[in-house]
């Protein structure tokens, strides 16, 4: 009996260790910035086919409401006619109006994601406003996002 309850408590203590961490990017300048990700594909274990997981990934995440500072904010799905998705080169593009924040990836904790689809490698993330643009790779990538708390991290644009 009491093997039962020790184990239920690790259990429970796991699951309650497991969130989703987003990173987004939110738009504080007055004009819209193109946005291009690129992603990391990787093989399928069993047919070893090259999979982009952005054709099953499409998933960004909306908000126009400033609340997401807080994590409190209301995301939507991003609108698929805003997005442009270049399977073969595993890369997608899109507009981010001026106010705006969009989830461009989700990272498991140690214990994983639910779904492994929910998290994303991003290898490249390049802003383009008007004649100026920034590149994102690697460790920049990950040093330009501010942490929020321990499930957001932000990337703010106030300017390029």
């Amino acid at each position: 009996m009491s093997v039962r309850i020790l184990l239920l408590i690790v259990c429970l203590n796991l699951s309650g260790c497991s969130w989703i961490t987003k990173f987004a990017i939110s738009n504080k300048t007055d004009n819209d910035l193109a946005i291009s990700i690129t992603v990391k594909t990787y093989n399928h274990a069993k047919t070893k086919e090259v999979i982009c997981p952005i054709i099953k990934w499409p998933k960004l995440e909306l908000s126009n409401d400033n609340l997401w500072y807080f994590n409190t904010g209301h995301w939507v799905e991003f609108p698929r006619n805003r997005q442009v998705v270049d399977s073969l080169n595993c890369i997608i593009e899109f507009d981010l109006k001026s106010g705006e924040s969009v989830v461009i990836a989700n990272a498991g904790t140690y214990t994983g994601s639910q779904e492994g689809e929910e998290v994303i490698d991003v290898l490249k993330l390049k802003i383009e406003q008007q004649d100026k643009s920034a590149t994102y790779k690697g460790v920049e990538l990950l040093e330009s996002f501010e942490k929020v708390d321990d499930t957001l991290y932000v990337l703010s644009i106030v300017k390029i």
